[in-house]
């Protein structure tokens, strides 16, 4: 008797029909490039047409987030404001913008002065004495200029030593979080012989004799410390907008949310009504009659006909797929966090797009082609990124400018102070973290909030 059995090849792998790698590539696009790739079949494939006779305008709006001047116009020179960016955006220029939103104004010769001597790695390459020199300035100045750097981002800047900038980095940790043994094994540090940073296991001798730590201990000090620590602070550093001159000022929203007569939320796809697109008469006519007639024609001429009309179907369809997939994302994401796009970013819920892919049966994958990149007007008219639903620090963020905004200007609140007020309404956050967060509000420092 015969067995028919199907055997998969070990080096097999699925195959992936073109119709989906299509698919996929269409919902990646923004709505502006979606555009531009409709306009571009359009002019490559006689038998697709607009259903619109005439395409009505793009009421552009000011992309958020962005660094650029106002509402992102041309300045009065009529120039692009972006023409003013630097070509990088280095790690200095990022200190003195932190230093300076902290600090008063009577320090910023001083801090600048010291990250200018910040060299790549993030070590300071000038003396405190040195440095007050140059300025005619007393030492203690220079030395409080410093300290206000080494609360700057990424922690462990500004330091003279390896020690002193590991020790730095140990500031921004929790205590909870140090194994027994962290900071015995990085004060010890300058004391290890030159054969022992050559081998491992010398290293680790020298470390347990002046530590006086336990094997297990040792390991799990060090591990920490390779982990959490770094010996260059400053190669952390990212430019926060890479390219960013490149990118366009305006964006078109992908998605529009509105608010119905009972308060339900509507959404609308612009470009599924904007680009609206069908097959020409003359060729789907051409089309019909072939087909009707069942001719296998020899032409060429009908035969790349029949190909364009076939290829403008599948466009339509995976245009389609497009709009029916950013509006199941969207109305899971709406069921979720209604009351977010009603009341604000206090009633942000955590969500993922691995939650949101699961509600609606589809592949994570999916959501995030979706979702990345994409913009949604919001019923009060502001223009979001769509990842601002999946965004769980929004709620704190929102929290710490709630409480700057309504704190005694005689007393304002530390950072310190904030992550009290943030623990006791339910954010378990490090101080650190809340300092992160107040900077990319771009709050100034408590002692710069202080009302005269």
């Amino acid at each position: 008797m015969l067995r028919m059995e199907t055997v998969v090849a070990p080096n097999a792998s699925p195959a992936v029909l073109p119709q989906v790698v299509a698919q996929s590539a269409l919902l990646e696009l923004a709505a502006l490039e979606l555009e531009e790739k409709v306009k571009e079949e359009l002019e490559e494939n006689p038998a697709l047409e607009f259903k619109n006779e005439t395409l009505p305008p793009i009421d552009y709006l000011p992309a958020p987030n962005l660094p650029r001047g106002p509402a992102g116009r041309d300045d009065a020179h009529g120039s692009d404001a972006w023409a003013n960016l630097a070509d990088t955006y280095t790690l200095r220029d990022d200190l003195k913008r932190q230093f300076r939103a902290q600090n008063p104004s009577d320090h910023y010769p001083i801090g600048e002065l010291l990250i200018e001597a910040i060299d790549e790695d993030g070590y300071l390459a000038i003396s405190v004495e040195e440095a007050a020199e140059t300025l005619c300035v007393a030492c203690a100045e220079v030395e409080q200029a410093l300290d206000a750097i080494h609360d700057l981002s990424p922690c462990g800047l500004g330091a003279r030593s390896l020690v002193e900038c590991l020790r730095l980095q140990l500031e921004c940790l929790e205590p909870s979080r140090l194994p027994e043994g962290v900071e015995a094994v990085i004060e010890a540090m300058p004391y290890l012989s030159e054969q022992s940073l050559r081998g491992a296991a010398n290293c680790i001798t020298e470390l347990k004799a002046m530590t006086r730590l336990s094997p297990s201990r040792l390991r799990s000090a060090l591990e920490f410390i390779r982990k959490h620590l770094s010996p260059y602070p400053g190669r952390a550093f990212h430019e926060p907008w890479e390219g960013a001159k490149h990118e366009t000022q305006y964006v078109y929203p992908d998605v529009v949310l509105s608010l119905g007569l009972e308060d339900d939320i509507i959404i609308s796809i612009p470009q599924s009504e904007r680009l609206a697109l069908r097959i020409s008469g003359a060729y789907q006519r051409l089309d019909n009659q072939l087909r009707a007639a069942c001719i296998r024609t020899r032409d060429e001429r009908l035969k790349d006909a029949r190909r364009q009309v076939r290829e403008a179907r599948q466009f339509i369809e995976n245009l389609t797929r497009r709009y029916r997939t950013t509006y199941q994302v969207m109305s899971a994401i709406i069921d979720r966090q209604s009351e977010f796009i009603r009341s604000g970013p206090a009633h942000l819920k955590p969500l993922s797009k691995k939650e949101i892919a699961q509600s609606i049966s589809i592949h994570e994958a999916t959501v995030c082609r979706a979702t990345k990149g994409k913009y949604v007007l919001m019923p009060d008219g502001r223009l979001e990124e769509i990842d601002i639903f999946f965004d769980d620090a929004l709620p704190a963020r929102s929290l710490i400018r709630r409480l700057v905004n309504s704190e005694d200007k005689l007393k304002p609140l530390s950072d310190r102070r904030l992550q009290d007020e943030l623990c006791r309404r339910g954010f378990d956050l490090a101080r650190r973290t809340v300092t992160k967060y107040r900077l990319q509000l771009e709050i100034p420092s408590a002692s710069r909030r202080r009302a005269a």
